[in-house]
């Protein structure tokens, strides 16, 4: 096996998850979260599970929105 292939291989086995918890992990927590308090609530599973996709579909939507709000202006000189 060529070694660039290999090297290239196990970088992505260690970024990989990396990734997937920084864009996942806001919708996690928040499903995480709503699915408990609908549990403790006394809530039907269809009704929890619903509620935690709501959750993490809101707390994407936010994060989201927080970062392009928040994102670098050009500078004035700058063209597209």
């Amino acid at each position: 096996m060529n070694e660039k292939l290999l090297a290239g291989l196990v970088a992505a086995l260690a970024i990989a998850p990396l990734c997937a918890v920084c864009i996942l992990g806001p919708a996690v927590i928040a499903s995480i979260f709503t699915g408990i308090a609908a549990g403790l609530g006394g809530f039907d599973v269809v009704v929890t599970v619903g509620l935690a996709l709501v959750a993490g579909v809101a707390a994407v939507a936010i994060v989201r929105n927080r970062r392009v709000r928040h994102a670098p202006a050009k500078p004035a000189g700058e063209m597209n």
